[in-house]
């Protein structure tokens, strides 16, 4: 985010600070004063907020944009990358004085492939999490879907087996999720009855279109947990209509 708009969500303002600040406004640092500050990709600050950022770990105070005075705030931070910081500060990417001055206390979490044990748990976790809103949903993985999942490289770690269990859970038609529910890949690759190469205009419209509604109408149903009334409303299509493209792409209604 650009530097103004950075100090204006850490520090706040004061009335009139700029244009339209008609009252004072508390930032991140103000509310989080005796708790704790939560900052993720810290490596994607500018320079320019880095040093705002320092200043205020090393004094412990902060002005508010268009403040005449400093303020304090009692605050643990704990910030978070998924990046090398050693290799950002070489690169001058990161300033080395804000990397040591937040690298007190280092805690690395593995990626997903590293940890095959915790796979089970989390795609149990994940389909609790989603079955709550849907009486139909299935309640538990088969052993053997189990082990398709342990099998799996996961680079996109603990987001990726979301999609994939949310992905399985559509395909299922009963209180167990097997092997055969489950999918693991790109979801938007053309399935094998799609041609893998198009040659002609026609029908590289028809693969992007087909794509488009398909993604489309899952969305929907997704945000209206399955309410096909609702979905339709939202796409301003009659009821039946829209029940064509739910047809057509032979897609599940049970959408969490």
């Amino acid at each position: 985010m650009p530097d103004t708009l950075f100090e204006n969500e850490l520090f706040g303002h004061a009335r009139g600070a700029f244009t339209d600040a008609h009252r004072a406004q508390k930032g991140l640092v103000a509310m989080a004063d005796s708790g704790t500050l939560f900052l993720d990709e810290i490596d994607a600050l500018s320079l320019a907020a880095q040093a705002k950022l320092l200043r205020f770990l090393q004094e412990h105070t902060f002005r508010p944009l268009g403040s005449d005075h400093y303020d304090r705030a009692d605050v643990r931070v704990i910030a978070a990358t998924n990046r090398d910081l050693e290799a950002c500060v070489r690169n001058t990417q990161l300033r080395p004085d804000l990397y040591f001055r937040l690298n007190v206390l280092r805690l690395h979490l593995p990626p997903l492939r590293e940890r095959p044990g915790d796979i089970p748990l989390l795609a149990q976790s994940v389909l609790k999490e989603h079955s709550a809103s849907s009486p139909t949903a299935p309640a538990s993985f088969s052993t053997a879907a189990l082990r398709v999942l342990a099998a799996h490289n996961w680079p996109g770690n603990v987001r990726e087996l979301s999609n994939v269990v949310q992905r399985a859970m559509v395909a299922c038609d009963s209180n167990t999720i097997e092997p055969s529910h489950i999918t693991i890949g790109d979801e938007n690759a053309p399935s094998q009855a799609e041609p893998t190469k198009v040659t002609d205009f026609r029908s590289a419209r028809r693969v992007a279109l087909d794509a488009f509604e398909r993604r489309y109408v899952e969305d929907l149903l997704r945000k209206h947990r399955g309410n096909v009334t609702h979905a339709a409303r939202e796409a301003h299509q009659d009821r039946r209509a829209f029940g064509r493209f739910i047809k057509k792409h032979q897609i599940s209604r049970v959408l969490v």
